[in-house]
């Protein structure tokens, strides 16, 4: 008798477990959205044209126009372009050009994935096409055309403000880099500006920095790319193999060893449901305090569940590189209408307000302080321009500094990264 209800028990037990383990592998109701995309859509012709450039073709065209922190790191030093060979590369790519311009005139919203592990080197080919619009402008400033070599630059700068639609946050880091490198451009060519270049110049500055995305709808597309790449590996019969996989190649801050079996432990006993319902709530809750946060009283704060937290990516960094990109935008159109004002009346204004309404349609705010405009001050004949920056006191207008990046061949010394401190000037934090 003992025997038989020790069977009985055990093969009870084997049903329960079984019964449980299905549960578990029910699979989740929930459908990732499928957003509709302009038609015709920017992202068909840019990589048409992209498509068009051959692997030498890169090469002359990194070698020729680097960009980045680190210039030394991307440009090949063996490869030399006088003006004349420019020249000639940006004839050889007239197509290329014509097809990236073409792209610029519609709407652009990177293609929704079906799930698969995301393949973004789309973004690292359309880089290359905004190094030629960049290429083209330093060849325009060359030969002083200075109107060709600002419209050149703009072009870049409106790739970088497009490419973050629907690309999630990888797209918004790769936009904001791009808009760097064009703004740089852009204060380089300024003193050369007629007072008309340079406010028609400000006014398309404007139309951009209203196109730009809030770094809400950045993290609304990663969900969605989130959830699709989740819903495709759930369906797999060795899900929990692959989860277990990339969250414990995501572990960085706990002991090993203790935060491997946590997480062994959490994907074992979760079902497929409730792991996708996890990451979509707590992605949910970072898009709505995307919605109210402001820089310098809080920061976006890690999931408390552990698995969930290694799903997810860390939101502060893209916030960062938005707000960033967002001041320095605001800096640079500032700095078009000062210029302007100053050619017309041989001096610059008191006041940014003085702008309003011939420069400047309003003093844009400093995103670094919200609901206070940039601040500006006349500096003999000159001025100074800038943000408070992530510091969030204001400096005076001394520039943030990163020596860290300093020490490295190539790098600059005036980059900002969220822990600088400093202030972020007109036409010196340029990255």
């Amino acid at each position: 008798m003992v025997a038989y209800a020790l069977l009985l028990s055990f093969f009870t037990c084997l049903v329960l477990f079984t019964l449980w383990r299905s549960w578990l592998d029910a699979p989740p109701t929930l459908r990732a959205a499928t957003p509709s995309l302009p038609n015709p859509n920017a992202h068909d012709f840019w990589l048409e044209a992209a498509g068009r450039l051959t692997s030498d073709d890169r090469r002359r065209i990194t070698a020729a126009v680097p960009d980045g922190l680190y210039p030394s790191s991307t440009s090949d030093p063996s490869v030399k372009l006088t003006l004349a060979e420019k020249e000639a590369l940006l004839r050889a790519q007239h197509a290329v050009l014509g097809l990236t311009r073409e792209g610029l005139r519609h709407g652009y919203h990177a293609p929704f994935t079906t799930g698969q592990d995301p393949d973004f080197d789309y973004l690292r080919q359309f880089r290359e096409l905004s190094r030629l619009l960049r290429l083209e402008a330093e060849v325009h400033a060359a030969r002083r055309n200075w109107k060709g070599a600002v419209s050149s630059s703009l072009e870049a700068l409106e790739m970088g403000v497009r490419v973050p639609r629907g690309n999630a946050l990888i797209g918004l880091l790769y936009g904001a880099q791009d808009q760097a490198a064009a703004r740089a451009l852009l204060w380089k060519y300024l003193p050369n500006l007629t007072p008309e270049q340079a406010r028609a110049a400000g006014y398309r500055i404007e139309r951009l920095c209203e196109e730009q995305i809030p770094f809400w709808q950045a993290l609304e597309w990663d969900k969605q790319a989130g959830q699709s790449w989740l819903l495709v590996k759930l369906q797999n019969r060795k899900w929990r193999g692959t989860l277990q996989e990339h969250a414990i190649r995501s572990v960085t801050h706990w002991p090993q060893t203790g935060g491997q079996w946590l997480l062994v432990y959490q994907i074992q006993t979760r079902g497929k449901a409730q792991v996708l319902n996890d990451y979509t709530t707590a992605m949910d809750q970072a898009i709505e305090l995307a919605k109210r946060i402001r820089w310098g009283s809080n920061t976006f704060p890690a999931p408390a569940d552990p698995l969930t937290e290694q799903l997810i990516p860390s939101p502060n960094p893209g916030w960062f590189a938005a707000l960033k990109t967002e001041a320095q935008n605001h800096l640079v159109r500032l700095g078009h209408a000062l210029h302007a004002y100053r050619t017309e009346h041989g001096r610059y204004p008191d006041k940014l307000e003085e702008l309003v309404p011939r420069y400047l349609t309003r003093v844009p705010a400093d995103p670094f302080a919200p609901g206070k405009p940039c601040r500006y001050r006349r500096r003999g004949a000159d001025f100074v321009l800038y943000s408070v920056g992530p510091d969030c006191q204001d400096n005076g207008g001394l520039p943030a500094t990163s020596r860290m990046r300093a020490r490295k061949p190539g790098g600059v010394p005036y980059a900002l990264t969220r822990n600088s401190l400093g202030d972020l000037v007109a036409g010196k934090n340029l990255w």
